[in-house]
């Protein structure tokens, strides 16, 4: 729910092999994370888009010279942060706070993966930073969730998830990202659908699952189109 209120080095990657798969067209409309006074687990996911730990008093200067537009927080503290809330407010920063319970309890919903994933792939919620408690596990299985629906590779999205988690890696959230199939969140959405308007019969859910995967197709072109601009970039500059 909503509350009122030069590319980075990614760790277990080389500097060659930089994320352009979901790298919006204009990377310098987003400003560069500067290294000094980063939050703990503080990381790049694409331009626009970070991880983090709880972001604390001492990290909301840096967080302010990010011109943050968004922040999702991935838990939902006992006590309410009013230090935090006190800085989103200040700074017209909107924040959307998921209940999620620690993935070591209970693997993702789907649908509170669904309602993650429209906010992050929004490019319209940029900059926005996505945390939780430490920055490890409920936030690296939501990236990792985004990179294979960017394309990347299982190996790949492992080796990122185990760096960030490090020393503390857990295989009950190895086993959800290797399992995680995209199909789980259309069956989701569907029966979200189908469960708030009872008069939708089947013709009107296959009209929405058509979009659906015309949405996906666009966004596959997009992902597609903005990666080999990157790299021709990349190409023109070497």
């Amino acid at each position: 729910m909503w509350l009122p209120n030069s590319t980075d080095h990614i760790p277990g990657s080389t500097s060659n092999s930089s994320v352009v798969s979901i790298t919006p067209t204009h990377v310098t409309e987003f400003p560069t994370a500067p290294m000094e006074g980063r939050p703990v687990n503080f990381g790049l996911v694409v331009p626009g888009v970070y991880r983090s730990s709880y972001p604390k008093k001492e990290d909301y200067a840096f967080l302010r010279d990010l011109k943050l537009k968004t922040i999702v927080t991935l838990v939902k503290k006992d006590d309410p942060d009013h230090e935090l809330e006190s800085f989103v407010a200040a700074n017209g920063i909107q924040q959307a706070v998921f209940n999620m319970k620690g993935t070591k309890k209970e693997p993702i919903p789907p649908t509170t993966m669904a309602s993650i994933l429209e906010l992050v792939l929004d490019r319209k919620n940029y900059p926005l930073m996505i945390h939780c408690n430490h920055g490890k596990h409920r936030t690296g299985c939501v990236v990792a969730v985004v990179r294979k629906l960017s394309g990347w590779g299982l190996d790949r999205v492992v080796d990122e998830y185990t760096t960030y988690a490090s020393p503390k890696v857990r295989e009950c959230d190895i086993e959800y990202i290797t399992s995680f199939q995209p199909s789980s969140l259309e069956i989701t959405l569907v029966r979200s659908v189908s469960a708030e308007n009872p008069r939708f019969g089947p013709l009107q859910i296959r009209s929405f699952m058509r979009t659906l995967l015309f949405t996906a197709v666009v966004t596959t072109i997009w992902l597609v189109s903005g990666s080999r601009m990157a790299v021709h970039r990349d190409n023109m500059s070497s």
